[in-house]
């Protein structure tokens, strides 16, 4: 049994939202099945290397997704740890759809980016994005 009271219990801590949250959904399975996932580890960690390289971590947040992939991508992931906000690992693939709506449905940002694994992220296209929100007002 606990005695006393938790102290971290009365600090107010500040709750910081951010603008933007990217949720990158990815499955890499590790073993041959077929040329479609040949290298995927190799271009799982060119994207969030890209990724990681183009955001402002001041405004953006970053979710990654693990639908069931192998070991080594999870070592992909652990060496960008500093930079991820949230990883979700599933032990069963649920399927893009589900595991990126699960992850959607409890986004606080104003905006979200929502990407597969084998994008290639260029300087600038955040701030591009923002500025297609600003300028076409039903986008």
């Amino acid at each position: 049994m606990r005695r006393g009271e938790n102290p971290i219990k009365n600090k107010n801590g500040k709750v910081l939202l951010k603008k933007h949250r990217v949720i990158m959904v990815f499955y890499a399975p590790g073993r041959s099945e077929g040329e479609f996932f040949e290298n995927l580890e190799l271009v799982l960690d060119k994207s969030i290397e890209s990724l990681i390289k183009t955001v402002n971590h001041d405004i953006t947040n970053i979710t990654l997704i693990n639908n069931s992939s192998s070991s080594k991508a999870e070592l992909i992931v652990k060496k960008y740890s500093e930079y991820i906000d949230k990883y979700v690992c599933y032990n069963t693939n649920k399927g893009k759809v589900n595991a990126v709506l699960n992850e959607a449905r409890s986004v606080y940002e104003e905006f979200v980016t929502i990407t597969d694994a084998d994008i290639l992220f260029y300087s600038g296209w955040e701030h591009e994005t923002f500025k297609l929100f600003k300028d076409f007002k039903n986008v």
